[in-house]
């Protein structure tokens, strides 16, 4: 299972212990921080919103449970910073056809949209899902989500403002995090042009990019 980054990982980035933030409540901050991540370096892409798409079986799967997405890496869409059955929803038809539910046992590969379902078929199966452009192993991912989410904590604990005002003196304060993280999204989105530019090998399942996500970085 890919993630974005553990929950220990933030906690010593931001310097925030269990006394001063539960593991609970560090969590939804972390669920927060996803979707607003998400939106912020538009890495998400939603797949089969509007109609479901067709998945296309494994050639090489003599169990009939192997599929594969047409695009991909496969992306977090439930907000828990990782990769898993909770990100694809599958079907046994299209959408306006009042489809069923199929259970999926696990993915294979998230980097080449890989699933396994829990029960074998022969028949069409259908996906909704979301997927990246960014690959999440690439450090300058981690490090931007850390940064935000570091500064989203800050800003809980602390209440941080900009600038206020007392009496006749104007005090400045500045979220630590704030400058750190607009610096790594920078970086990662300028990662991220490149690759999408270079799609023709972000598309190849067998391509070296996802074996060295941070190789175009320099």
């Amino acid at each position: 299972m890919a993630t974005y980054a553990s929950m220990d990982l933030i906690r010593s980035i931001c310097g925030i212990s269990t006394t001063e933030l539960s593991d609970d409540e560090m969590s939804g901050l972390l669920s927060m921080a996803v979707g607003l991540f998400n939106g912020e370096v538009n890495i998400e892409v939603g797949v089969g919103v509007q109609e479901f798409e067709l998945l296309t079986p494994d050639p090489n799967d003599t169990s009939n449970t192997k599929f594969y997405t047409s695009k991909f890496p496969l992306a977090d869409s439930d907000g828990d910073a990782s990769i898993g059955t909770g990100d694809i929803s599958v079907y046994d038809d299209l959408k306006q056809n009042g489809p069923t539910s199929i259970d999926v046992a696990s993915i294979a590969d998230y980097k080449t949209g890989h699933i396994v379902l829990a029960a074998a078929t022969t028949d069409q199966r259908f996906a909704t899902y979301h997927y990246t452009s960014i690959p999440y192993e690439s450090q300058s991912f981690k490090l931007a989500f850390c940064y935000y989410a570091s500064m989203l904590i800050w800003d809980r604990l602390m209440a941080t403002v900009e600038s206020m005002s007392m009496g006749g003196m104007s005090v400045t304060r500045r979220n630590y995090f704030k400058d750190r993280w607009e610096q790594a999204r920078s970086k990662l989105l300028g990662a991220a042009m490149f690759s999408m530019v270079d799609s023709s090998v972000r598309m190849d399942r067998d391509s070296d990019y996802f074996e060295d996500p941070d190789a175009e970085e320099g």
